[in-house]
């Protein structure tokens, strides 16, 4: 969420700096004040944005004459957040509907031998909660897709390999969620894997 990352820039010590998300904050014509102090989906946001900002890094430092696709990102500024280093890539950014995520998958699967894919995934407990979320409840969207077993993208198409899997828990800054919640994703299951950040490998 553009928002999230331009309050976050502007904390003492903030966990990303998103200088481009500050500058779009302030032109668009647009009423933030819903999204104020909504704790749990600032962190997440943060800490999904810098994860992935973190593998796609990586993964440019690795390669050469490559092309980094985000997916479903809204106004993301990772291209810029990462400086010199996106120069050595083509960035896209696309959106799609829950319809397509299975055949986006398989279609990458069939070419793109090596391609690594990043992203985050609910588990069907925190797919039902949508009314819950702190943010998404103040608009008119939804959960939609999860899953619960990490692996089950495996069987979309037999180049899909799963390679790891990051619980919010493992990243500097988790605890800004909070004693309650904090505690909740540390011992409690359902809790613990409601938002996971999987990798997948497309291995010919």
């Amino acid at each position: 969420m553009l928002y999230a990352k331009a309050v976050e820039t502007n904390k003492r010590n903030p966990l990303i700096t998103d200088l481009k998300a500050c500058e779009l904050v302030d032109k668009i014509d647009y009423d933030f004040s819903r999204y104020k102090n909504k704790k749990a989906s600032s962190v997440g946001v943060v800490l999904r944005a810098s994860h992935f900002d973190n593998m796609a890094k990586q993964f440019i430092e690795k390669h050469a004459n490559l092309i980094v696709v985000l997916v479903g990102c809204g106004l993301d500024a990772r291209k810029q957040r990462l400086g010199s280093t996106a120069d050595k890539a083509v960035f896209y950014e696309l959106d799609i509907d829950e319809a397509d995520n299975k055949t986006v998958f398989t279609e990458l699967a069939k070419r793109f031998n090596g391609a690594e894919i990043h992203f985050d995934m609910l588990n069907r407990w925190m797919s039902k909660k949508s009314s819950l979320h702190d943010t998404v409840s103040k608009t008119n969207a939804t959960f939609r897709f999860c899953i619960n077993d990490e692996k089950e993208i495996e069987k979309w198409h037999s180049h899909l390999k799963h390679q790891q899997t990051y619980l919010f828990n493992a990243f500097r800054g988790w605890q800004r969620l909070g004693f309650v919640l904090s505690t909740l994703m540390s011992i409690v299951p359902v809790f613990k894997t409601s938002t996971r950040l999987m990798t997948y490998k497309i291995e010919f």
